[in-house]
């Protein structure tokens, strides 16, 4: 049946071959390079290659980079991409743009059953297939158990494959609760869930009883912002999570930490994951639109500590990460901190000096020496040392009661390289004091043996 080569077309004048079939159909597929959903392997090119085995012998399938076949792009007026085109006889019969992988398969199982161009492409009915009706029954009641339910591999907590891993991390990732049904525990809804929601694969998201798609499709609207909106979720929570009841004592212990850290610094963020490596798209939002703005920040990670995760969200009364703090207090999460950036010069916005355009790394280096009358650049934090002698010079600081701010100089080269140069001092730890340097572990060790750290305390 096919009269183009690999199954792809790539002129206008390919589209004369398409008379050969004046009484056949044919669904074109727009794609780009870029788009990961569409890509070879990707969640709507899987969707194509499973409706080209489903309906093969029906309709001619044929693929279209849309962007190196201009020509037939600008024919068929493809806007965006995905798009789908069903023809018939070489006239259009309808088309789905955009990830929208259930709306494709109606389009492909409407135009196999066409016999002449419509205006109209039916709707699917509720059980196409003709699966059992009590099974049927049980289906759509497991997929409207829940306003977001996902049929998975294992888990929430412990997930069976590595794509049901990585969609419930994007969900929790991005404080979205959902309920969950281990397909491997029932054979019966395994198969069946095929063929009601036309979509080969697992796992397969629901909202509200209607197929979002798999782990490609959520990524994709994860990374554009559009996931809370298109699972129709009106407010960022956190999913529930088991606590223990923290004795008064310790409740009091770690209300002092976290007064601690939200002082560390006069900007401080706290995010999931690092700077260099944020684990949530609203953490990485915040972390570029400071870095844009050149406001200098300090952060903490709060997947490494689940006793701050938890108090923290307590002690602000701010329930999401990530959390921004000046001078100890709360400004908000990423949707407060875009609008103090549309409002105009954000560090303007948050009360702090502002940086001259084009200042110099100098200037940057200068602004973070001063940052505190006691500021320490070291190797990771003072919770988490990433070296023998920056985890002994914070102890020295902790035992002398000295309060002093941090720099992780492993999450930024340039401060790590130019700093030496700035300082003339070539190894890490260092630290300053009311702007002046101080020198590494072994000059601090030397001072609290002669009882100098003591003037530190200011």
């Amino acid at each position: 049946m096919a009269a183009f080569e690999n199954e792809t077309i790539l002129r206008k004048s390919d589209l004369n071959k398409l008379s050969e079939y004046a009484h056949s159909k044919c669904i074109l597929f727009f794609w780009a390079s870029w788009h990961t959903p569409s890509q070879p392997g990707g969640q709507m090119d899987e969707v194509y290659n499973h409706l080209k085995k489903n309906y093969g012998t029906l309709i001619q399938f044929l693929k279209v980079e849309a962007e190196n076949s201009s020509e037939i792009s600008f024919h068929f007026n493809v806007q965006s991409v995905p798009t789908f085109i069903a023809l018939v006889g070489g006239n259009e019969y309808g088309r789905v743009e955009g990830v929208n992988a259930p709306e494709v398969a109606k389009l492909a199982a409407s135009l196999s059953a066409a016999v002449a161009p419509a205006l109209k492409i039916p709707l699917q009915s509720d059980n196409p297939l003709n699966i059992d009706t009590e099974l049927s029954e049980k289906l759509n009641s497991l997929i409207n158990s829940a306003p977001v339910m996902l049929f998975m591999k294992g888990s929430a907590d412990a997930p069976k494959c590595k794509f049901s891993r990585k969609i419930t991390d994007i969900l929790k990732d991005q404080g979205v609760g959902f309920a969950s049904f281990d397909i491997l525990t029932d054979e019966s809804v395994r198969q069946a869930l095929k063929i009601h929601s036309n979509w080969p694969t697992y796992p397969q998201l629901y909202a509200k009883g209607v197929l979002i798609g798999g782990v490609d499709i959520v990524e994709q609207l994860s990374l554009e912002g559009s996931l809370l909106a298109e699972l129709g979720v009106s407010q960022l929570e956190e999913p529930p999570q088991q606590t223990t009841q923290i004795p008064e004592d310790e409740a009091v212990t770690l209300e002092n930490r976290l007064k601690s850290l939200t002082h560390q610094s006069q900007v401080m963020l706290f995010m999931k994951g690092t700077p260099e490596n944020p684990k949530c798209g609203f953490s990485r939002t915040i972390v570029q639109i400071l870095r844009d703005s050149n406001i200098i920040f300090d952060f903490f990670d709060i997947l490494t500590d689940e006793n701050i995760r938890q108090g923290l969200k307590t002690y602000s009364n701010w329930p999401t990460y990530p959390q921004l703090y000046v001078k100890g207090d709360l400004v908000g999460g990423v949707d407060i901190v875009k609008e103090l950036q549309s409002a105009g010069n954000l560090a303007e916005q948050l009360g702090l000096e502002i940086q001259p355009a084009g200042s110099t790394l100098e200037d940057r280096l200068k602004s973070l020496i001063g940052q505190s009358r006691v500021m320490l650049f070291m190797k990771g934090s003072p919770e988490e040392p990433k070296c023998g002698f920056s985890s002994k010079i914070v102890k020295i600081l902790q035992d002398e009661g000295i309060a002093f701010d941090t720099f992780d100089i492993l999450e930024d080269n340039e401060v790590r390289q130019g700093l030496k140069a700035f300082s003339n001092w070539p190894t890490y730890p260092q630290l300053y004091v009311n702007n002046e340097l101080i020198g590494g572990v072994d000059i601090v060790q030397e001072m609290q043996a002669s009882n100098e750290l003591a003037s530190l305390k200011g």
